[in-house]
């Protein structure tokens, strides 16, 4: 509970000795409108049960793979993060895009529930991800999700993957 409820924070910078966001850290900060990490970003858990629930408006920029559209909402995860916790961005249902680092590992159950207006999520690493829980990590059944062409087959028959069996696709080159 950090920043819980602090509604003149407008503008996030994760530094590069952050290794961990804990569980509602940035809970009702509704004003939010950019999160950004450092260029060597040692971030590797972002805690569950909503480390960024409620917050408003959050446009994530990674110096990776920023936007200037601030229409578009976009999370791009820094090389790094190995784990996203159960229900960790539970209420986000304004972001278009999802970026997930190599690096990760774990994706906690729900841990984006209410991603409904997703346009893409896209995965670097050639192994999946574990899904916790249920699986049913987030709610879309017609977001694209993209990942390395050679591992389509392999995300498709992962433990709890074939939930989405039918969205998984290899990253368009």
């Amino acid at each position: 509970y950090a920043f819980y409820g602090c509604t003149n924070l407008t503008e996030v910078y994760i530094g590069s000795g952050v290794t961990e966001i804990s569980g509602s850290a940035f809970r009702d900060c509704r004003n939010v409108t950019s999160f950004t990490f450092s260029e060597n970003s040692s971030l590797e858990k972002i805690g569950g049960s909503g480390s960024t629930s409620s917050v408003g408006n959050v446009r994530v920029m990674s110096n990776i793979n920023s936007t200037a559209d601030p229409a578009i909402l976009e999370i791009d995860f820094p090389e790094g993060l190995v784990l996203v916790g159960h229900t960790a961005f539970v209420t986000s249902s304004g972001i278009k895009r999802l970026s997930f680092p190599s690096t990760l590992t774990w994706i906690g159950d729900q841990a984006f529930r209410g991603l409904t207006g997703c346009e893409s999520i896209t995965f670097k690493s050639a192994s999946p991800p574990t899904l916790g829980g249920s699986g049913r990590w987030f709610e879309s059944t017609t977001c694209p999700i993209y990942v390395p062409a050679a591992s389509v087959d392999t995300y498709k028959a992962a433990n709890n993957w074939s939930n989405y069996a039918s969205q998984i696709q290899a990253i368009p080159s």
